[in-house]
């Protein structure tokens, strides 16, 4: 359940005059993301840790959930950049796949704390102001808007797979605390997280 409530994190599509609304996708993995490495593996280890703690760990569980939905959510993130570098032809003056794989994997790997776009540029071994240059001209967005997209989708699945409260999600995203990530989720996505948790929670308690 977890596994596909995590793999469920979709879309969001914008309405022109009204609020943001959030879209699941098809919960089925791309089979490319079957086969990548340990990384669902090891999710699927995690989850199993989970289950044999359900009834006397509930701490446990909940670090396990939150674990095994970011590497979920970083196969996920691999598996978009790669799908996007195969189907297009390299563009002169962006990223090499090695890079967007690198920045990609250091994002998910530093969810929890504020990252610096001189950090990303490091990895890379471009300068700050080159690397920005050359991740926008890959992807389309800026790495400051990439950084707080994955934020988000870390954010929405912890709400949707755990009880951990907003102040805690808040910390396990990298914001300040809970009013940064208040101001933060409804600038980009219309509501504040708790609505949309409360609109979106799945299961018995929903």
């Amino acid at each position: 359940m977890v596994a596909m409530v995590a793999l469920q994190i979709g879309r969001e599509t914008h309405h022109q005059g009204s609020a943001v609304q959030f879209e699941f996708e098809d919960a089925r993995p791309h089979p490319d993301v079957i086969q990548r490495g340990k990384l669902l593996p090891s999710a699927v280890g995690i989850l199993k840790t989970a289950d044999r703690a359900f009834c006397n760990d509930q701490p446990e569980v909940r670090r396990c959930i939150a674990e095994a939905t970011t590497l979920l959510l970083t196969a996920l993130a691999l598996s978009s950049a790669e799908t996007s570098d195969a189907a297009t032809a390299p563009r002169r003056g962006g990223l090499a796949p090695w890079q967007l794989r690198r920045v990609t994997e250091f994002v998910s790997a530093n969810i929890a704390r504020p990252i610096r776009i001189d950090d990303l540029a490091a990895i890379t071994r471009f300068s700050t102001s080159y690397f920005f240059r050359a991740f926008r001209h890959s992807t389309g967005e800026s790495p400051h808007a990439y950084v707080i997209r994955r934020k988000m989708e870390h954010a929405k699945a912890l709400m949707l797979v755990t009880d951990s409260p907003l102040s805690q999600i808040a910390l396990d995203c990298g914001f300040a605390d809970q009013a940064h990530l208040t101001r933060t989720f409804r600038q980009m996505v219309g509501v504040t997280p708790a609505c949309w948790r409360r609109l979106r929670r799945v299961g018995p308690s929903a």
